[in-house]
């Protein structure tokens, strides 16, 4: 984050980081065993990386949480950031088979925008607490909020 950032400030852009937690993953790990859990980890990791572009960073966060930062958008952030997020959900509801199961997942993101004023650890705060408000609002959605400007969106 802190190289994305510098970047932003170099060339006066914006980056994104959203915050994933998946929704339903606790219920496959206790029925299927951690195992399969750990495989279930691994497709949505490389579901996600295949989603974003190569100048882009996926990581897991831990347990089933995962982030993702959007560095050097070209087009407009907030849809950029949009379109990702939105992507994410249809991508991780598609079921996964493991263990010859077919299991079902859902994802939460909390979505923040900054720039060269935003800090790591503010950015990763902001973005998990977004994530606790797309929980609240039902699973399964995303809320984003531009720090770039002074209007908030979700």
């Amino acid at each position: 984050m802190r190289q994305a950032l510098a970047h932003a400030t170099r060339h006066q852009t914006a980056v994104a980081l959203l915050f994933l937690d998946l929704d339903l993953f606790k219920p496959i790990n206790d029925s299927l065993g951690h195992e399969a859990g750990d495989k279930v980890l691994q497709e949505v990791a490389r579901r996600l990386t295949a989603i974003v572009r190569g100048t882009d960073s996926v990581a897991r966060l831990g347990g089933d949480e995962f982030v993702v930062l959007l560095d050097n958008v070209s087009e407009p952030t907030y849809q950029a950031t949009e379109r990702v997020a939105q992507e994410i959900i249809a991508t991780l509801r598609e079921p996964f088979r493991v263990a010859g199961t077919l299991c079902q997942l859902g994802v939460s993101i909390g979505c923040v925008i900054g720039n060269a004023g935003s800090s790591p650890d503010g950015l990763l705060l902001k973005a998990d607490h977004l994530m606790y408000r797309a929980k609240s609002q039902g699973r399964g959605c995303y809320v984003i909020e531009d720090e770039t400007d002074a209007s908030v969106a979700a």
